[in-house]
């Protein structure tokens, strides 16, 4: 069970880092552009396994493809997690003495 809470807390962590690391690119590079830039957003939030896709600007189609293969890969993790999780012998609980 240990395990499983680490590498959840590890993606949460991960994932902080990386909107941070994206949101951070973006100002930078608004900051440093000489005003021709172009904004391409796509994402997928997955609510009771049912995933919402999207995708806008330029680049949109192409992020809008990369959010939905990622979803499907995390999805697939998810679900090999909890087979593993399910397999796995526990001890029963310790009775609590008095």
């Amino acid at each position: 069970m240990r395990e499983i809470s680490r590498l959840a807390f590890f993606l949460i962590i991960t994932g902080i880092i990386f909107v941070a690391i994206g949101s951070l690119a973006i100002a930078l590079e608004a900051a440093f552009s000489s005003g021709s830039s172009t904004v391409s957003t796509g994402g997928c939030i997955i609510v009771f396994f049912i995933p919402i896709c999207f995708g806008s600007g330029t680049y949109g189609n192409i992020l809008l493809l990369a959010s939905i293969v990622l979803s499907i890969i995390l999805t697939l993790i998810l679900l090999v997690l909890s087979v593993i999780h399910a397999k796995t012998p526990r001890e029963p609980p310790a009775m609590l003495s008095r």
